[in-house]
């Protein structure tokens, strides 16, 4: 097992860590595999390699196409199929050799690295799930999940309880808040891109910067 690089104050008890990239389902809105399009010059998909690979390079794809065995990390598939976002946050944890895993959605372009170290740094080993929340609404595709949070997801699964909200109710998740006092902060930090559109925006916003 590779063990997560000291670039960061990680406390003892956070020394193996890993981040799991979810890229993506069925991409029905976008058209086509949206882990791929081009955004500020490259992939999606490699800008959430790069950015987790800033922090450790024990990171798996969770992926249920074909195309992302050439990127030099592990892929997976979901173990439950066609269950929403909670059947790869799922895979990734069963997948996942570390106790903190870093889950991270691959069309979440405008994640910086410091908030995923700010997030990080709040979990200890009596979380079951840490989760950004902005403007009243929580992230739970950019969030810290402990393994063991599994038997939790797997009873949702089992439940019909797709939806991440019921989940994160279910962990008793922390919530850490992140506003405009935050100095990382920005408006676009959790935007996604779910249309043609969206990744339009997403680099012209790049290109005003």
């Amino acid at each position: 097992m590779v063990k997560a690089a000291p670039h960061f104050g990680l406390n003892e008890s956070m020394s193996d860590l890993t981040i799991i990239i979810l890229a993506g389902g069925k991409s029905s809105r976008f058209g086509r595999d949206k882990a791929f399009v081009n955004f500020n010059g490259k992939p999606l998909i490699h800008n959430a390699i790069e950015l987790g690979k800033s922090i450790t390079e024990n990171i798996i794809i969770i992926a249920n196409r074909d195309g992302y065995d050439d990127l030099g990390f592990p892929v997976f598939p979901d173990i439950y199929k066609d269950k929403g976002p909670i059947g790869g946050v799922h895979s990734g944890l069963v997948n996942s050799n570390s106790e903190f895993n870093f889950i991270l959605a691959a069309d979440m372009p405008h994640v910086t690295l410091p908030l995923i170290k700010y997030t990080i740094d709040k979990a200890t080993i009596n979380s079951n799930s840490v989760i950004p929340i902005a403007n009243g609404h929580p992230e739970p595709l950019c969030g810290v999940y402990l393994k063991k949070a599994i038997t939790t997801i797997e009873k949702c699964i089992k439940e019909e309880k797709y939806k991440m909200m019921d989940v994160l109710k279910e962990l008793n998740s922390e919530y850490i808040d992140i506003n405009t006092d935050s100095k990382f902060y920005s408006p676009y930090l959790f935007s996604n891109i779910n249309t043609v559109e969206d990744l339009k925006n997403a680099n012209r916003l790049m290109n005003e910067d």
